[in-house]
């Protein structure tokens, strides 16, 4: 065959526009072991149970009126739990409201998490007997409405943050509250 004598085929013409491939994007090997081989260590979420006060409807049946307090807890760098929380009083207070009177979104997490951050190095709890002359700076203070919401959280963050460090306060409040529980019934 001649090159000269060869007729040329008719090419099919390319839609103009957009092009569009029907080849599925495959990674390659290097990239398969860039991922194998990295070890991706995550931060725990942050765990955050908000505290409502429910009014009673009927024998068993209660209806939730509003939010009272939260309750929050993260890890810090240093491998540690911190537990913070922010409870309003009962009946004066409004949660996320400063001072009753602005309302601000978001305004008692951020409390929660502040205090979270302060309260890691703390080693005591409130109510304290009165023999022992304790530093301000030292003292968890927890107010009576969240005894029992805090002590099913400390037992929720021993689960969801396994290997980890509770704050001194917090050990010695759940060990403290469930002698309380037992010796209650």
């Amino acid at each position: 065959m001649d090159p000269a004598t060869t007729v040329p085929v008719p090419t099919e013409k390319k839609p103009r526009g957009r092009k569009t491939t029907t080849k599925k994007m495959v990674p390659t090997a290097k990239k398969r072991l860039k991922v194998k081989d990295a070890v991706v260590v995550e931060a725990p979420k942050p765990l955050v149970e908000y505290l409502y006060k429910k009014k009673k409807v009927g024998k068993n049946e209660y209806v939730i009126e509003r939010k009272i307090g939260v309750l929050y807890a993260n890890v810090d760098e240093a491998g540690k739990i911190c537990i913070g929380f922010s409870v309003c009083h009962g009946s004066k207070d409004r949660f996320d409201y400063i001072r009753n009177l602005i309302h601000k979104p978001g305004h008692g997490l951020n409390m929660a998490i502040v205090r979270a951050k302060r309260w890691s190095g703390r080693q005591f709890y409130e109510p304290l007997p009165d023999i022992l002359d304790v530093p301000e700076e030292t003292v968890v203070r927890i107010p009576v409405t969240a005894h029992l919401p805090l002590f099913h959280f400390i037992s929720r963050c021993k689960r969801y943050y396994k290997e980890r460090d509770l704050p001194s306060w917090a050990n010695d409040f759940a060990v403290d509250y469930e002698n309380y529980l037992a010796t209650k019934d």
